[in-house]
Parts: structure tokens; C-alpha cells; sequence
């Protein structure tokens, strides 16, 4: 679903909101599941390769 169309819609019916918002949650699990497996392994490699993490590497 286009979530910029979906917002810039002025009339939603609660149920297509409630769907949306689901989907909206799922993805940001997916993403913060997705990032800690990112920071894992820049800290794999980094140990891998015997330097400190760079700042900018470690993503929050």
C-alpha cells in the first residue's frame, strides 16, 4: 500500500486505518530486527578485523 496516499486521504474508514497502522508496526519491528543484526555484524567485522568500531559505523 502507498502509506503517503493513505495519509494524504482525508476520508479513511477506521478499519483501513487500523490495517495500516498494523503494517506500519510490523515494518518497524522488521527494521529494528534488521538494524540489530546490521550493528552486529559492522561489530563482527570489526572485531574480525581488529579495529575499533567507527563511530558513524554503529547504527542506533
Amino acid at each position: 500500500t502507498n502509506t503517503v496516499g493513505a495519509m494524504n486521504s482525508s476520508v479513511m474508514e477506521g478499519s483501513e486505518l487500523g490495517r495500516e497502522e498494523s503494517m506500519l508496526s510490523d515494518n518497524m519491528a522488521v527494521m529494528r530486527s534488521t538494524k540489530k543484526r546490521l550493528r552486529d555484524l559492522v561489530t563482527a567485522i570489526a572485531v574480525c578485523h581488529n579495529v575499533r568500531p567507527v563511530g558513524p559505523l554503529i547504527i542506533v
